[in-house]
């Protein structure tokens, strides 16, 4: 009978098929493996990150005060790097523009999007949705001296 790398014995001794090297260091190339195959999948995840500084505007569409843009962030990897933004407010968006950094996520510091939509042809309509929505909430309330 053996110990499992979990503290459980077991009646087989440990094979090949449980991760056994020939040399019979088992358990530990197994869990170098993983420990390889996890840095690998970190490495992937980290790499998918969008690069703010280096991105393409593919349009942007005014809605009212505020504007829906589609984004492409070439070194990105999910969605094929595409992302649909909205900012609530097309003065602030048209500065940001100029510092030819963009960075997609929600960020307190600094003018960021108020919203992130799938980047696809339904995620496109519920953006402009929204910033009809968010514009004209905006409009209302500033004419009720709210804002």
């Amino acid at each position: 009978m053996g110990i499992s790398p979990f503290g459980r014995s077991f009646a087989k001794k440990p094979s090949r098929s449980m991760g056994m090297s020939a040399g019979g260091d088992w358990p530990y190339p197994t869990v170098r493996k993983l420990v390889e195959v996890c840095n690998d999948k970190i490495t992937k995840v980290l790499a998918s990150d969008p690069n703010p500084a280096k991105y393409k505007i593919i349009d942007e569409t005014v809605v009212g005060t505020c504007v829906v843009v589609r984004v492409n962030y070439p070194d990105c990897t999910n969605y094929e790097g595409k992302k649909i933004l909205v900012f609530d407010d097309v003065n602030q968006w048209k500065k940001l523009k100029k510092k030819k950094r963009l960075d997609p996520h929600f960020v307190e510091d600094q003018y960021s999007p108020m919203a992130r939509f799938e980047p696809t042809e339904r995620g496109m309509v519920l953006a402009v949705k929204t910033a009809r929505i968010l514009s004209n909430l905006c409009e209302s309330q500033t004419k009720e001296g709210k804002l």
